[in-house]
């Protein structure tokens, strides 16, 4: 931590000065790994999907019986079973709640508000949105979310647990 000791009444004010400008600076570090987070999990979601989708095709039937069934392969990404939901799009869930963090009227749920809830969520992200998902890139993306997460960690303790507010709004939008 930096700190300034001088032996004047306006010490006190120097030093306050001096943590308020630390905690600036990591604050926009912070953000700015947060962002970066957010758009490796929207192109990390995108191969996911793209290997997903590659081989599911849309058939028409051209024999004479209009209500064969041809459209399995579609159905078996395209549907409400709680195992398809999980397996296939939770990437594309993560990647919507971690860009809608930083569009202004998107910020629903304000997962990254403060150091303790960027945490938290890049936490969470890294373990089941990415690692598991788009091969040696989900590795590399959740890697990226560990490191957001570790330095939101830093944060909370360096400032001696007060969990301040990160402004989050109006970054990409």
């Amino acid at each position: 931590s930096f700190s300034v000791q001088l032996r004047h009444p306006g010490a006190t004010s120097i030093n306050t000065m001096a943590a308020a400008v630390e905690q600036f600076a990591f604050g926009k570090i912070v953000k700015g790994f947060a962002v970066f987070s957010a758009v490796c999990q929207v192109v990390c979601a995108g191969c996911h999907l793209y290997n997903q989708l590659r081989y599911v095709n849309l058939h028409w039937n051209d024999g004479d019986d209009f209500t064969g069934e041809t459209t399995y392969e579609w159905r078996s990404v395209f549907n409400f079973a709680p195992t398809t939901i999980v397996l296939i799009w939770t990437p594309v869930i993560f990647a919507v709640l971690a860009v809608s963090q930083f569009v202004r009227g998107l910020q629903y749920l304000k997962l990254c508000a403060t150091y303790t809830r960027t945490c938290v969520f890049h936490t969470i992200m890294c373990m089941f949105g990415a690692f598991g998902y788009a091969g040696n890139l989900g590795i590399c993306v959740g890697s990226v979310h560990a490191i957001t997460a570790f330095l939101a960690l830093l944060c909370v303790c360096m400032f001696k647990g007060k969990d301040h507010n990160i402004e989050t709004q109006n970054i990409l939008v």
